[in-house]
């Protein structure tokens, strides 16, 4: 779109030429031809030629090496030396509407100027290619600050809206003492790892593994029932309770001996592919427990997917992740078959997807979105289809418990924790988390970060500022001619002084607006491909006070510094102007 405009607006500039002026013998100079040396070789072509041939060069040739050095530091820094570059490219063709971006603004001042309106005009066209430099340093400094305050921010509430998700509602029981799979203590030691490592390292890494394995059994006495959410009910200022039972890895700890398993396998209702996956018994209350907004379905809606995950009549419902969706080629309503593989024993149940879903609180590992994310994905069914196919009792353990606060109790939300802790910490072994405490550390971090980039990058902002400042001296001076022949038309120090504020803050405010428009857009490129990459909440932020204030300082410097700058030749009279300029 930028390089249509930039291409467009010579053309426009020419269709407003009048014929007469174009084609009149007097307009030119004397000489109506000029002979050309005929080029040999044409530079252009070549110069576009070798600039795409070392872009194509480097994503083929030098990319890859770099992926296969597994340097981490070598990649982050060819990826910030890329990204340095593309905003400096893109800032540098933006500049391409300058002319579009001055006329706008001059119109939005002419309010302010009145009768200045014409010179400002002029004034600030004829001097456009002088002030060149400086608006390109001006449009680079705010794009480099709006870029690195719209990143942090997004990050920020990207890791905000993560916790949240991760979690799930405002508070959080979580069961203590289990075991954790199989597959997530291996610590990703595979073919051809080990023979990389020292035997130091290796060492190490052995003797990690067997403390990471090593936890004391889990103590089913310590384990919170269902029975407990009635009694949770009872606290002032809990609005909603929802229990999430023992997933099948948790269920062989309790009931199970320690050679046999307990396996939950998805697969496609003629049974030509499974996939082991992640059973989750939930109530009727998770939805209203949990924070809903981050429950992002790709194939049915919340209020329907959930209603038939309860109502079901005859066949078991389910709602599966979509990354085993993707895997197994499944649809919204098919029917599949949950294979539930206990001890020596395996059964066969019939289900019928009625909702595939890629977020859902408190369940970020289950669920996703990649098909790489589909062994042990997360399938949600209701807590009594669970408790059957399960065949455990009717009062089974939990692992996980939401609790939603009323909203005008959450300020007393440490004396609930309190309580609760009170009541339950010596009868169970349980960790609670506070979803406000862990959301304001994460803020407070990114906080401090972006505070110090944004003072080191509003230093280069202030630079600019003197550089203009400078700029307009020199132009000051050049320009005492004209000032004396405006003052004789009958403008006044004031608004000699406001001719040239006004001028300033044009070219301040035209570059600066190209630098903010050139930096979020770049920032958004990056955190909508880390959103991709690392499956985060897609959040869309601007730093709208980061914006304010950069301006707000900036409009503060340009009036002081043109009012020191102006002082003398304000109160110069205009005969002693013209003694020094004829």
């Amino acid at each position: 779109s930028v390089g249509m405009i930039v291409s467009l607006s010579p053309a426009l500039k020419v269709m407003r030429l009048q014929l007469i002026e174009s084609i009149h013998p007097y307009r030119h100079e004397d000489t109506l031809y000029h002979l050309q040396k005929k080029s040999a070789v044409n530079y252009k072509l070549i110069l576009v030629g070798i600039i795409l041939a070392a872009n194509g060069g480097f994503v083929f040739f030098v990319l890859p090496r770099i992926l296969i050095s597994s340097d981490l530091t070598l990649f982050a820094g060819t990826l910030i030396a890329i990204l340095l570059i593309f905003n400096i490219g893109l800032t540098l063709a933006g500049l391409g509407l300058m002319p579009l971006i001055l006329r706008l603004v001059i119109q939005a001042f002419r309010p302010i100027a009145r009768k200045l309106h014409n010179v400002i005009r002029i004034f600030v066209f004829r001097y456009q290619r002088r002030n060149s430099s400086t608006i390109i340093i001006f449009a680079l400094s705010f794009s480099f600050v709006i870029f690195t305050s719209t990143v942090i921010q997004t990050l920020s509430a990207q890791v905000s809206a993560m916790i949240r998700l991760s979690y799930g509602s405002d508070l959080v029981i979580n069961t203590l003492g289990w075991k954790e799979p199989e597959e997530t203590s291996q610590m990703g030691f595979g073919d051809g790892v080990s023979s990389t490592m020292s035997k130091e390292d290796m060492d190490e890494a052995i003797k990690l593994v067997e403390i990471q394995s090593y936890q004391s059994s889990v103590n089913p006495t310590k384990i919170m029932t269902i029975d407990i959410l009635d009694e949770l009910l009872t606290i002032e200022g809990i609005e909603k309770v929802s229990s999430v039972v023992a997933k099948p890895y948790q269920l062989k700890q309790i009931y199970l001996e320690d050679d046999e398993e307990f396996i939950t396998e998805i697969g496609d209702y003629a049974g030509l592919n499974t996939l082991e996956m992640t059973l989750i018994g939930i109530d009727e209350e998770y939805r209203y427990a949990v924070k809903s907004k981050y429950i992002e379905m790709t194939s049915g809606s919340i209020d329907k997917s959930f209603d038939n995950l309860f109502n079901y009549e005859g066949l078991y419902t389910c709602i599966i992740s979509e990354a085993i969706a993707v895997d197994l080629s499944l649809n919204n309503g098919d029917k599949i078959r949950i294979i539930v593989n206990k001890a020596d024993e395996s059964e066969v149940y019939e289900f019928r997807i009625v909702g595939i879903a890629k977020k859902m609180p408190g369940f970020s590992m289950e669920f996703a979105a990649t098909r790489q994310r589909a062994l042990m994905g997360g399938v949600l069914i209701s807590q009594e289809a669970y408790i059957e196919i399960m065949d455990i009792p009717a009062v089974p353990y939990l692992d996980t418990i939401f609790i939603k606060l009323r909203d005008n109790e959450k300020q007393l939300r440490d004396l609930i924790i309190n309580q609760i802790n009170n009541n339950y910490q010596r009868e169970y072994d349980y960790e609670l988390i506070n979803l406000q405490r862990m959301v304001a550390q994460q803020q407070s971090s990114f906080f401090v970060l972006d505070t110090l980039f944004t003072l080191i990058a509003m230093t280069t902002v202030f630079i600019c500022i003197f550089g203009l400042l400078s700029s307009s001296y020199s132009t000051i001076l050049e320009r005492t001619k004209e000032i004396g022949i405006i003052r004789t038309l009958g403008l006044k120090g004031k608004e000699i002084n406001r001719l040239f504020v006004i001028e300033s803050l044009i070219i301040m405010l035209s570059s600066g607006f190209i630098g903010v428009l050139i930096g979020w857009l770049t920032a958004w490129l990056v955190t909508s491909n880390l959103t991709l990459l690392i499956e985060m909440p897609e959040v869309l932020s601007f730093p709208l006070n980061n914006v304010i204030i950069i301006f707000s300082l900036s409009i503060l410097f340009i009036f002081v510094g043109m009012k020191i700058l102006l002082r003398k030749l304000r109160k110069k009279k205009i005969v002693d102007i013209y003694r020094e300029t004829m």
